[in-house]
């Protein structure tokens, strides 16, 4: 009998240690699979992004997200050597996924009851890593409207845009040309003609043009925007000619600003519009307090900007905007130098890895819905 109930008691004991560790399993199980709201969104914010609530507003938002790369080695392209597992920068899934996370988490803190419904985006590789930020990010159901440009990086512009609040009826390329009757080979103005909600027609147009380069620095490459200009010029004045009254948005990063020849005699952009077809840069009033979107010896420089036609204040619109652009530059987003400056936290710094987000601040305009 004392066997036998000793045989019971063993056998009680390994139910008991099976049952505890199932819990434990579970317990961590349950843990692990809780979505958390990263600590900076309750730093920045009373209320957590619970979904969209606001339909009298559409937000408009472009975001350089510099260098945006898979983990895949594209063999047409050896400009994305670095952006691999075995290249310089290690750039494996970890990093890939902590870039997407923290990308959310930028546009998920642009407003803190909504998420941007029209948002410009430039330096992403191809159509996978869009497709990769939209499904890992509160942006799951966003649509995608993105062209492989002739850019000798590899590097793309796109539109990530809200379906339940705007319809893609058209879209294409348009060429910068450099040299009469030659494409040049950069990224290509994209062009989208779209319906809102409230069945007003819009007219964007994305830019990311020539770079800065330090061995080309000024008025070396400042010809190449000027061009770019004219280019996006020309395409602005055939949908002016068809409709003068059409509302049209312009993003993008230009590395000029808005006192710089391209934008402001080649494009004609200017700080209030004087009849329908002018053209008018929201980021004036920012760029006149010396705020900018890019940080540069020791100064921030407004490179990214968002340019509208003077329909949207002049011919009563549908969709009126604020009139000021903002830049979005959350703590989380920057980081200070030894002199105490705040500038743009990035992903790298030169290969050494920061895990931050961009070398760009975006900019975004709030316009108000009517119905």
């Amino acid at each position: 009998m004392a066997q036998k109930g000793k045989k019971q008691t063993k056998k009680k004991s390994i139910w008991y240690t099976l049952l505890v560790i199932l819990i434990i399993i579970a317990s961590y199980y349950l843990k692990s699979t809780k979505t958390k709201t990263p600590k900076h969104y309750k730093q920045t914010f009373t209320n957590e992004y619970v979904g969209k609530n606001d339909t009298t507003r559409l937000i408009v938002m472009f975001y350089n997200m510099e260098n945006f790369f898979d983990t895949i080695d594209d063999p047409k392209n050896r400009y994305d050597n670095e952006y691999v597992p075995t290249g310089k920068k290690h750039w494996d899934t970890k990093r890939y996924m902590t870039k997407i996370k923290h990308l959310g988490q930028v546009f998920a803190n642009v407003d803190p009851k909504e998420l941007p419904d029209l948002i410009g985006v430039c330096e992403v590789e191809n159509r996978r890593v869009l497709d990769d930020l939209v499904k890992n990010t509160a942006l799951k159901g966003y649509k995608i409207v993105h062209y492989e440009s002739k850019d000798m990086r590899g590097i793309d512009l796109g539109l990530l845009y809200d379906p339940t609040e705007f319809k893609v009826l058209e879209s294409k390329k348009i060429d910068i040309y450099y040299k009469p009757n030659h494409p040049a080979r950069t990224r290509e103005i994209i062009y989208i003609k779209g319906q809102t909600r409230n069945g007003q027609i819009l007219h964007i147009f994305l830019n990311h043009w020539k770079s800065r380069v330090a061995r080309r620095a000024g008025e070396q490459s400042e010809y190449k925007r000027v061009l770019a200009a004219k280019s996006l010029k020309k395409a602005v004045k055939a949908v002016l000619a068809k409709n003068p009254d059409a509302d049209i948005i312009i993003m993008g990063d230009f590395n000029d600003e808005p006192t710089n020849k391209s934008i402001a005699q080649a494009l004609g952009a200017k700080a209030k519009p004087n009849k329908v077809t002018d053209l008018y840069d929201v980021m004036i009033p920012l760029d006149k307090k010396d705020k900018g979107t890019y940080f540069h010896e020791h100064k921030w420089l407004m490179f990214d900007n968002i340019i509208l036609s003077g329909g949207f204040v002049l011919d009563h619109s549908k969709i009126v905007p604020e009139g000021s652009g903002h830049v979005l530059a959350k703590p989380f987003m920057l980081k200070e130098n030894r002199k105490h400056e705040a500038y743009p936290l990035r992903t790298f710094d030169g290969s050494r890895y920061l895990g931050g987000y961009s070398d760009h601040l975006p900019v975004y305009e709030i316009f108000d819905v009517k119905y």
